[in-house]
């Protein structure tokens, strides 16, 4: 998720929604919600189940040939950290 961490395994849902200002620039909106286990083959007979949530603002945006998104993401931890998710490509 982009707003947490990955555990070894888990499940994932994302839902995005997408505003075009134009053929270059859009921005979005997502919400994130995911439960993963910290350990596949715990070795202690302690929690091992996490489900988080976070929300947060996107942009995209491209030219001709290159393409490039943002996000960010906070958390509902007590730390607040920032999370911050790039990508960028080129077509060829």
């Amino acid at each position: 998720m982009r707003a947490y961490a990955r555990g070894d395994e888990g499940r994932l849902g994302s839902l995005e929604l997408r505003y075009a200002l134009n053929n270059a620039l859009g921005f979005s909106v997502f919400h994130d919600t995911g439960r993963t286990s910290v350990k596949a083959k715990p070795y202690q007979h302690a929690p091992n189940t996490l489900k988080r949530s976070g929300t947060g603002l996107g942009m995209q945006g491209g030219c001709v040939g290159f393409d490039w998104r943002g996000s960010e993401a906070t958390t509902g931890e007590p730390d607040k950290s920032l999370r911050a998710w790039k990508r960028a490509g080129r077509r060829f």
